[in-house]
């Protein structure tokens, strides 16, 4: 089963993803409320949260940004300064089988912002990591591929990082 998730990055520097987990149709991972269309957390746990890091409307302001949706109508926007905050969710998934994580990306980076970074943690292992600086991009497609679950359960975590320049 495919779920989406969107992704709003820093107040000034806006990065958006969706995400899709597949795997064998039998698996039944799911990832709840990935699209963030209930308007907020349902199904997430927020740690480590600033003011910026929340659900948002599309075309709602997030600091000096503007919030982005890759469609329906709702992002998480995230914009800790100086510190990390995790997204996270515990996923049903079955030992042995390989799964795949596919996502979109978009970043604005309105503020030119030099010290923000974004990862994607499998069960506590970095699979995903862009680095800082970010220059801005349009909406691109990210895959990954080859992740193992090792147990009934694998928490899915979104990090977000903001430094001091």
């Amino acid at each position: 089963m495919l779920s989406s998730f969107k992704y709003n990055f820093r107040p000034f520097a806006a990065l958006v993803f969706a995400l899709a987990l597949g795997a064998a149709a039998a698996s039944g991972a799911t990832i709840s409320n990935g699209g963030f269309e209930t308007g907020d957390l349902t199904g997430w746990t927020l740690t480590n949260a600033s003011a910026f890091d929340a659900v948002c409307a599309a075309g709602s302001p997030i600091g000096s940004s503007t919030c982005a949706a890759h469609g329906g109508t709702f992002a998480m926007s995230f914009g800790q300064f100086g510190d990390t905050a995790r997204l996270s969710q515990t996923i049903a998934t079955t030992p042995g089988i390989t799964y795949a994580i596919s996502f979109y990306l978009f970043n604005d980076n309105a503020g030119g912002d030099p010290g923000e970074s974004f990862s994607m943690q499998w069960n506590g292992s970095t699979v995903f990591s862009l680095p800082s600086p970010q220059a801005a991009f349009p909406y691109s497609q990210r895959l990954i591929v080859n992740l193992t679950a090792t147990a009934a359960s694998t928490v899915l975590a979104p990090c977000s990082r903001e430094s001091p320049p």
